[in-house]
């Protein structure tokens, strides 16, 4: 994935990738769900860019103000927003637990 400005770091599209997999194959969602989900991790990947997710926290714009400035309906920077909480609350459960359908390619 790319943007004007650089190359969006190869570490955090793999986990967000584990992350849609393991919603898709061990929680069973329905792949309708897990592409709006994807959409909306998107751009936390745009945002984030170079830097590892791990350490987001030395980003310049916060991912709100990121969001607000891309100029969607308040309603979807709302989604987006949440979903950035979701997907590192998913992050970390995958991490943590070493799950092994996190490994299989999509």
């Amino acid at each position: 994935m790319q943007s004007d400005t650089g190359l969006v770091y190869r570490g955090n599209f793999l986990l967000i990738q584990e992350y849609l997999t393991y919603l898709l194959q061990v929680k069973m969602k329905n792949p309708k769900s897990v592409e709006r989900y994807r959409f909306w991790l998107n751009h936390l990947l745009l945002w984030a860019m170079e830097m590892p997710l791990q350490k987001a926290q030395f980003i310049k714009t916060p991912f709100a103000d990121y969001v607000k400035h891309k100029k969607f309906a308040a309603e979807s920077q709302k989604k987006i927003v949440e979903r950035r909480v979701h997907s590192y609350a998913g992050q970390s459960y995958i991490m943590r637990n070493n799950l092994p359908a996190c490994r299989l390619s999509g």
